[in-house]
This record gives C-alpha cells, sequence and structure tokens, in this order.
C-alpha cells in the first residue's frame, strides 16, 4: 500500500504500484506521502466537464439515479493520470483496506504532478472511522450507508396531519362549533354553500405570494412547494380547515408572504362583524392573529383566522417583524381579506384557518386564543429538520490546506446558515429522502444539500440543469456567481470547475 511505501522510506508524491492483498493484482495509484505523515491512496475521484451539460451520456458514471451507482458497486473506470479530466475509480476504492479518508479540491485537467501544489483545500479525517464501517467507501455505502431514497421529509404536513388528529380537541374551545359542509361542485377548491348558507359563491380559500410573485390559488389537500425559498404550503378539509404555510427562507432572500382569502358570505348585508388581533404565547412558541367574524345574519358564524407561529430556541426561527393586512373587510359581505407578514421571516408557520358557531353565536377574541392555544399546544413538540443527520455519518476533518473560514467564503449564500465547516457529511438526504453521497469539507443542515453536496439527484424539476455529480452546484438562473465568489445557491465557478480527489489511508495502529 501506498502506506507500506511511505514507511519503507519514500516520500514523494506520484503514482505508484501496489498490491492491495494477496490475491489482488497490481495497480497502480497516486499516493501522497505528505499530508499528516503521508501514504494515503488515491481512490476514486468525481468531476464534471460541462455543469450545463452533465446530463448528457458519456459524462461519467459515479452519478447516482437509481440508488445502487458506482459508490456502492464494484465498477472501475478512468485512468488514475486523468483524475481531474474525468471520473476515476480505482480497484483499491473497494479492496484496499483503510482507516481515515482525505479530500483534495484541485483545478479540473491539472496534471498529476501539479495536484499537491495546485489544490485549494486538503482534510482528512484522523479518528479511524472507516474501521467501523468495514474499511472501504465501497463497504461503507453499500452495507452501512446505502444511497436509496428514503421516505420524504414530511415537514409541515406531520404538522397537519397532527391538527387533524386533535379537532376535536379544538373544536371544543368552540361552543356549538358549525361544522361547515365542502360542497363546492367539481374540484375541491372552496366550500360552495357550506351548508346553512354560510357563503352564497363560496369560500374561495386559499391564495399564496411569496415575494413579489403572483398570487397562486391552491387547490384543497394538495401540496405546494417552493424548494429553493424553502416553503411548504398544505391544507386539509377538516373542521376547522387549515392551510398552514412552512417559511424556512434560510437565505432571507424573500421579505414578505402573504395569504389572501376571498369568499362572498350568505349574510346579504345583514349581521355584524368584528375584526380581533392579539398575541398567544405557550412554552417556547410566540404567534400573532388576525380574525373577521361576521355572525347574526341567520347564518352559521363564520371566522377567518390567521396567523403566524415562530420558536427561535427549537426551530431558528427569526420571526417577521410586521404583520399587516394590506386588503381587509368592512363589512359582512364579500369579504376579501389579505393578511401579509413582513421582515424576512425565517422558519416560522404562516397559517390560516376557519372557525365557526351555529345559530348565529359570535366567535369572540377569547375563542380565538383558547383555539390557537389549542393548535400551539399539538405544534410545540414539533421539530424541523429535514437534514435528517441521525441518518447520516458526519465526520469532523483536519485542514492541511484551507481553513473552516475559508471553506466558509466557497459556501453558497443561501445555505450557508446551514453548512458548518470542518467535516465530512456522508449521506445527506434532501426533503424528497433523495441523498446526496456526501459533502466535502462541510455538514449540511440545509433543506437544499445539492447546493454543497455530490453524487445526488435534482429534485427541483423546474431546474433542468442540476443533475449529475454536481448536482445543484450551479445554483438557479437568477444566481450569477464569479470566478472566485459563490452567490445565491451557487458555488464559484472555480470550485465548479474542479475535481474532487478521494483519498483512503490503510489501517494504522
Amino acid at each position: 500500500s501506498c502506506f507500506e511505501i511511505r514507511s519503507a522510506g519514500e516520500t514523494t508524491n506520484g503514482i505508484y504500484t501496489i498490491k492491495p492483498s494477496p490475491t489482488s493484482a497490481n495497480i497502480e495509484v497516486y499516493c501522497d506521502m505528505n499530508t499528516a505523515g503521508g501514504g494515503w491512496t488515491l481512490v476514486a475521484s468525481v468531476h464534471e466537464n460541462n455543469i450545463n451539460g452533465k446530463c448528457t451520456s458519456g459524462n461519467g458514471y459515479i452519478i447516482l439515479l437509481t440508488g445502487t451507482g458506482s459508490w456502492s458497486n464494484f465498477n472501475v473506470f478512468g485512468s488514475v493520470e486523468g483524475a481531474t479530466s474525468g471520473d476515476y475509480k480505482s480497484p483499491a476504492y473497494y479492496n484496499l483496506l483503510g482507516s481515515d479518508v482525505m479530500i483534495w479540491h484541485v483545478p479540473n485537467d491539472a496534471e498529476s504532478g501539479q495536484w499537491a501544489d495546485s489544490a485549494t483545500f486538503k482534510y482528512y479525517t484522523d479518528n479511524r472511522f472507516l474501521n467501523n464501517y468495514g474499511g472501504t467507501l465501497q463497504s461503507l455505502y453499500s452495507k452501512y450507508f446505502p444511497l436509496k431514497p428514503e421516505t420524504a421529509y414530511e415537514g409541515i404536513a406531520s404538522i397537519l396531519a397532527a391538527l387533524n388528529r386533535v379537532e376535536p380537541d379544538i373544536r371544543r374551545t368552540i361552543p356549538d362549533f358549525y361544522n361547515y359542509n365542502y360542497d363546492h361542485s367539481g374540484i375541491q377548491n372552496s366550500i360552495g354553500d357550506g351548508g346553512g348558507d354560510m357563503y352564497d359563491t363560496g369560500n374561495k380559500v386559499v391564495f399564496y405570494k411569496i415575494g413579489g410573485n403572483a398570487f397562486q390559488r391552491i387547490t384543497y389537500t394538495r401540496k405546494y412547494e417552493d424548494l429553493v425559498n424553502g416553503v411548504e404550503i398544505v391544507s386539509s378539509t377538516g373542521h376547522p380547515f387549515f392551510m398552514l404555510m412552512w417559511i424556512g427562507n434560510h437565505a432571507r432572500a424573500v421579505d414578505t408572504f402573504q395569504i389572501k382569502v376571498e369568499s362572498g358570505t350568505g349574510a346579504d348585508g345583514s349581521g355584524r362583524h368584528a375584526t380581533y388581533s392579539g398575541s398567544v404565547v405557550y412554552e417556547d412558541l410566540s404567534s400573532s392573529y388576525k380574525a373577521y367574524s361576521v355572525w347574526d345574519a341567520n347564518d352559521p358564524t363564520i371566522c377567518e383566522v390567521y396567523f403566524h407561529i415562530s420558536n427561535p430556541r427549537g426551530w431558528g426561527s427569526v420571526a417577521p417583524t410586521s404583520f399587516e393586512t394590506p386588503s381587509w373587510s368592512s363589512g359582512t359581505d364579500n369579504l376579501n381579506n389579505v393578511a401579509s407578514i413582513g421582515g424576512s421571516p425565517e422558519s416560522v408557520i404562516f397559517g390560516y384557518t376557519l372557525l365557526s358557531r351555529d345559530d348565529d353565536f359570535q366567535v369572540t377574541n377569547s375563542h380565538v386564543r383558547a383555539a390557537l392555544t389549542r393548535i400551539m399546544q399539538e405544534i410545540s413538540s414539533f421539530h424541523f429538520n429535514c437534514s435528517r443527520l441521525n441518518e447520516s455519518l458526519v465526520v469532523p476533518v483536519q485542514f492541511d490546506v484551507g481553513s473552516n473560514e475559508a471553506m466558509t467564503s466557497h459556501i453558497p449564500p443561501a445555505v450557508r446558515e446551514r453548512a458548518p465547516p470542518g467535516f465530512i457529511h456522508f449521506r445527506a438526504f434532501d426533503p424528497k429522502g433523495v441523498p446526496n453521497a456526501l459533502c466535502p469539507g462541510v455538514r449540511s443542515d440545509s433543506c437544499r444539500p445539492s447546493s454543497i453536496c455530490v453524487g445526488g439527484i435534482n429534485t427541483i424539476p423546474t431546474n433542468t440543469r442540476a443533475c449529475g455529480d454536481f448536482a445543484g452546484w450551479d445554483g438557479i438562473s437568477s444566481d450569477h456567481p464569479t470566478d472566485t465568489e459563490p452567490a445565491g445557491h451557487a458555488k464559484s465557478k472555480n470550485d465548479v470547475a474542479s475535481s474532487l480527489l478521494l483519498f483512503t489511508r490503510s489501517r494504522v495502529s
């Protein structure tokens, strides 16, 4: 092995012939004889020739598409001399037992004699972790951390499901709660009448708006996502109705989010109306709400409640700095209400629920507060962590070239706060349950690990450029990185035009 050659006194980096076991063939490998005592063997490289053409055939085979790709099989390809000109995988990847892993970041097309001096980063593990996973990367991926899709991260959908389970408790906070009907004909995207003539033209719930985009109308029970900004929207046709928006917004690139409800009530101008607002605190959760109620119109009472909930300690929330109503009703008919939160909120829930009472009884401000308290009580036990670190392997590294500070400067700003440097992260999942093979130099707590990890699959259908080894390093169309600076979700152009050289070091006592 390279380690044995180094132990025999060889100190020059270069290509050597090794024989990993008595029954294996001789193979040529590149040995690093200097880093942390030397003896490192190059076992594979990850490379992209053309970031905009990396979905084309013949662009290397280390790409993970089916979950059983070259990270875990015994295929070999490429040449050691061309490890920075194309993907490379040596038999040493699976037949040379090792204890630690090292990664170099080297410019594409550099010759082997230039690798050591041209590397922008060199870092390695030193805790012999690989001993616990069969001694090879092939064993690690095939037996311990297989690269197969798992159940998708439920996110806000899990909270909605929990609220649906405790609907009876929520209804008990409203005396004589009226179970309105979902009686719209055809596609289920509004309440037609609701029973008892609550509505004439239907409760057209709900529209949502992200930043400067146009309002988008939802269809009940369908999930909507904006993975770029970490937004998920779900709804349920229960009693009460819920629409919940999880706002990740980890780059804090979006300033405002809005919810709009249009409805023609059955009040026909009669009855009374009131607006409520306030805040509720339950344990670590804080919420603010605005509500509009119509009652005493010989119809079941309507109370529209708009709210946002934050949890700085448990969710890392940055609460909205504004909660406004740019459109708000002033009568009992043809309601047109818009609630808007601003200040680039992060990791918060923005929601809407429809409360009601029978026999014209008023839904009071106290009722709204009691319902929100029960809602928050149910939400309080939930934590948002789509990175699924408990299903991954995260190993700390030591830098030989580079530093934590330098690595941070190479992380795209949109995920920087969720990507602490100083690690190699094996099998980082995205919200769809798709694993990325490894995150070089960082640990990914991000809901979009493809910006910083390799060996994954694009899960944003509208971003057709994102697939292949560096699945999301190119970011999205609005990102404009320079040669040296990342931007948005994109790595710098120099980082994209680089190769990752993967080394292992044979077991040492």
